[in-house]
C-alpha cells in the first residue's frame, strides 16, 4: 500500500478510499482481489465460508484497543497465523536473521472517533483520521492499526469471507517486511504490489494446509480475492502518480506470483517489474472508460486487435516450449460451420484451425 506523508502504509484508493490492497487461473480469469472484513459490534454474516477459519483457532495474540468485536477476533486469528508464517519465511530473506514482531503491536481503533489511547499510534499521533476506513503499516512505530467499525470492509466480508481479513493483515505484514528489509523502490505502485507478492506468498503457505486459523480451497480463494477489484486504483489512473497501487491487473498478477513462486521471488528487482496502470489519452478515451470500441474502420478496435494480440500472446508461448503454434485465424461468419464440432455462436474449429463466430452473437457477450 502507498507510504503515506506519515510513513505509514495504508489500503487502495479505490473510489472514495484511501487504502491499499486491491496469476492465478489465467490470472483468476484476468482480475480479482482483495479484501478485509470490519465488525462493528455485530457478529459478521454473509456469504463467506465459515470453512475458512479452523473451529477453535488460537487467538492469544494481543491487539491492543481490543473491542472484542468479531474484527477483532478474526484480526487475531489472523495475525496469528501471519507471524507463524513469517516466523519461519524470514530468515530466507535475510541471510539467516530472525523474525522480529511489530515493534508498536497492532492496534484496533474506532476510525471515526478515536479514543485517546488509540492516538498513541504513531501515525495516529500525527493524524487522527489517518485509519478511518482504512488499514495500514505505519513506519513511524513499525505498528499495524485497523478501523473496526468500517463498514465497507464489513461488507467485503460479508461477500468474500473471512479468509480476506486476514490476506489484507498479509499484505501490511509484507509492508512491514520491507522495513525490515530496508528495500527502497522507486514509487509507491513498486511498493504495494510488492507487498501484495509478500501477501500471495502467505496464501500459498495456506494453501498448503500450515495455519492454525486459516484453511483456504481454490474455489473459495477465487470468490474471497474478487474483494481485490474494490480496491484497485480508479480506471484512467496513472502508474507514477504519487499513491498509486496499481489496476486489477497489477495487483492480481504480483499477489498470483507470490502464491506460485514464494516469499524470495518478491525479494527481487521488484522496481523492474512492468506494470499495466495507464491513464486515459484523450477526452474519447475518458468517455468510453478506457474500452475499445467493439468495431470500427481503423483497426484499432476490439475485433481486430484481440484476435491479433491474444496470436502474439501464443506464439511467445509456444516459443519457449517444445511445441509449435499453428497460427490461428478469427473468422465472422453469418453461419459457422465446422466438419469436425458443432459450433453455435462461437467456437473453435480443428478441421480449419479458426475461431468462428457471428457478430451478433460476439456484439452481445
Amino acid at each position: 500500500m502507498s507510504q503515506s506523508p506519515l510513513g505509514g502504509a495504508g489500503l487502495v484508493r479505490a473510489r472514495r478510499f484511501r487504502s491499499c490492497l486491491g496469476r492465478l487461473r489465467l490470472v483468476l480469469a484476468s482480475t480479482v482481489a482483495l479484501a478485509l472484513v470490519a465488525g462493528c459490534t455485530q457478529q459478521i454474516e454473509g456469504s463467506g465460508s465459515q470453512s475458512q477459519v479452523r473451529k477453535g483457532g488460537d487467538t492469544n495474540f494481543k491487539v491492543i484497543g481490543d473491542g472484542g468485536t468479531a474484527y477483532d477476533e478474526l484480526a487475531k486469528k489472523a495475525m496469528v497465523d501471519v507471524y507463524a508464517f513469517w516466523d519461519q519465511t524470514y530468515p530466507e530473506l535475510s541471510s539467516g536473521k530472525p523474525f522480529e514482531e511489530l515493534a508498536g503491536g497492532v492496534w484496533s481503533v474506532d476510525g471515526a472517533d478515536p479514543s485517546p489511547e488509540s492516538l498513541k499510534e504513531g501515525c495516529l499521533a500525527k493524524s487522527s483520521s489517518v485509519v478511518q476506513d482504512n488499514l495500514m503499516h505505519c513506519r513511524l512505530d513499525d505498528s499495524v492499526a485497523y478501523d473496526r467499525t468500517s463498514g465497507f470492509f464489513n461488507d467485503l466480508v460479508d461477500k468474500t469471507g473471512e479468509f480476506t481479513l486476514a490476506a489484507v493483515f498479509a499484505h501490511e505484514m509484507g509492508h512491514a517486511i520491507q522495513y525490515r528489509l530496508k528495500i527502497q523502490l522507486p514509487s509507491t505502485v513498486f511498493s504495494e504490489t510488492q507487498a501484495d507478492c509478500f501477501a500471495g506468498s502467505w496464501i500459498g503457505w495456506i494453501l498448503q494446509g500450515n495455519g492454525k486459523n486459516f484453511r483456504i480451497s481454490g474455489d473459495e480463494l477465487d470468490l474471497s480475492l474478487t474483494g481485490y477489484l474494490e480496491l484497485r486504483d480508479p480506471d484512467g489512473s496513472a502508474a507514477g502518480d504519487q499513491g498509486a497501487h496499481g489496476n486489477g491487473f497489477d495487483r492480481i498478477a504480483a499477489l498470483a506470483d507470490g502464491i506460485q513462486y514464494g516469499a524470495g521471488f518478491c525479494n527481487t528487482d521488484w522496481a523492474d517489474r512492468g506494470i499495466t496502470e495507464r491513464p486515459y489519452t484523450s477526452q474519447a478515451d475518458y468517455n468510453a472508460g478506457g474500452d475499445l470500441p467493439y468495431d470500427g474502420h481503423d483497426g484499432s478496435d476490439t475485433v481486430s486487435l484481440g484476435p491479433q494480440d491474444l496470436e502474439s500472446f501464443w506464439v511467445e508461448a509456444f516459443s519457449r516450449t517444445k511445441y509449435h503454434w499453428a497460427p490461428v485465424t478469427a473468422k465472422d461468419t453469418s453461419k459457422p460451420s465446422c466438419k469436425s464440432e458443432k459450433i453455435k455462436g462461437i467456437g473453435y474449429c480443428s478441421a480449419d484451425n479458426t475461431v468462428q463466430y457471428t457478430d451478433d452473437e460476439l456484439r452481445g457477450a
